[in-house]
């Protein structure tokens, strides 16, 4: 048996981790979109990108299809502007986000 106040505060906590766990789902759910509504570009990246996963040495074919300009500064600085750089951003953030919850 336990008391009316006691229920309260029990019914209160349940509530209180019903509403934690309810928008962890909707939360999951936004991501599991997010992954449906991959563009092709998305796609493209991660193609491109799991084909060089293990590369030991630059080739051409390595840098026409992940490199998009280099900059040679003066001074010999070099600057290097990869393709694909705001989707492997995003999926490095939603990684650090799943690393998170």
């Amino acid at each position: 048996m336990i008391t009316k106040e006691e229920y309260l505060a029990l019914k209160a906590q349940f509530d209180q981790q019903l509403s934690q766990l309810e928008s962890a789902i909707k939360n999951i759910k936004a991501e599991i979109q997010k992954y449906r509504e991959c563009t092709n570009t998305e796609n493209l990246f991660l193609t491109h990108f799991m084909k060089h996963k293990n590369i030991t040495t630059l080739t051409r074919e390595v840098i026409v299809e992940l490199i998009e300009m280099i900059y040679v500064h003066e001074g010999g600085t070099i600057t290097v502007e990869f393709r694909y750089q705001d989707e492997y951003q995003r999926l490095m953030d939603l990684l650090e986000e799943a690393k998170a919850v």
